[in-house]
């Protein structure tokens, strides 16, 4: 059985309920499996990696934010060399500040939940933002004035340590917003679809669309079902036979060839998608066309 390490405090942690961790290239070690008793919030300074939380898998890059929940198993595979992380741990349950109105806020309900079963429901192996350059800018900079306060002795440094903390989850909150925002669904719908349109040839997965239109999985399913009435896998299928059925049409490469050509592995697998969309065979298709127009096509 697999003993998996317990962190608990950090430095003056157990004085007060926030706390930072900065861990430069080469610093943060390879698959470290390891839990917590607080909540963490993680953001990917420099490099990538591979984020591994409760046997679920993410690629994560500069710019991506992660949250993990006190209990959850996770670590980071990734090239010893590259990788930099700013950890914030904080105790929900110990912190006591005012709501508000920013209660409002989703990635306030994710980062202070209500009930055991909010956890559950949320996959924190993917980012539950990524932030460009500018934004990122933004939040290094109270990153840098927490770390500071809370290294300090000055009288006072508990304080400031938590005001950098509400201004980080303010922050966090309106970035977040305005990405689930529709103008922000559209760009992200159109990131992915133009990934998908480049690489529907490859092997690729819903977390490779979901690194690349820059949003988590769970959004990329939520603009695509706004904006595409289907699934990002759905989407990528229909692009994929709509290209077989050009390349039937228009070329004189066999069954196998096209079913490659197009991103299929298997010419019996792309056989049945082709039978199960049109109704019939690939072979039949390209000797009688016409009678299977009123399929809809990409």
């Amino acid at each position: 059985m697999r003993m998996i390490p317990c962190f608990t405090y950090t430095n003056d942690f157990h004085l007060f309920p926030v706390a930072t961790n900065h861990f430069t290239g080469g610093q943060h070690p390879v698959r470290q499996w390891h839990k917590h008793v607080f909540s963490e919030l993680v953001f990917i300074l420099g490099g990538q990696a591979v984020h591994i939380c409760d046997d679920r898998e993410s690629p994560v890059s500069t710019g991506d934010v992660l949250l993990i929940p006190p209990g959850a198993v996770h670590a980071y595979d990734h090239d010893r060399k590259s990788l930099e992380l700013f950890n914030v741990l904080y105790d929900a349950n110990r912190i006591i500040m005012p709501r508000l109105d920013i209660h409002r806020y989703s990635l306030f309900q994710k980062m202070f939940p209500e009930s055991l079963q909010a956890v559950k429901e949320l996959s924190y192996a993917e980012p539950i933002l990524h932030l460009e350059p500018d934004k990122m800018q933004n939040i290094r900079n109270i990153l840098d004035n927490m770390a500071a306060e809370s290294e300090s002795r000055y009288i006072g440094h508990v304080f400031a340590t938590m005001n950098c903390f509400m201004q980080l989850l303010l922050m966090l909150c309106r970035y977040s917003h305005a990405v689930d925002s529709p103008v922000a669904g559209n760009e992200v719908f159109s990131r992915a679809i133009k990934y998908i349109h480049k690489h529907y040839t490859e092997n690729i997965n819903i977390r490779d669309i979901a690194v690349h239109a820059r949003c988590s999985v769970r959004n990329l399913y939520r603009f695509f079902a706004q904006s595409a009435g289907c699934t990002p896998k759905e989407y990528m299928m229909q692009l994929r036979l709509s290209k077989a059925s050009n390349l039937l049409l228009n070329s004189q490469l066999n069954i196998s060839e096209i079913a490659f050509a197009c991103g299929f592995n298997d010419g019996n697998y792309f056989s049945k998608k082709f039978h199960d969309m049109t109704g019939t065979t690939p072979g039949n298709f390209r000797k009688n066309p016409e009678q299977f127009y009123d399929h809809q096509m990409l």
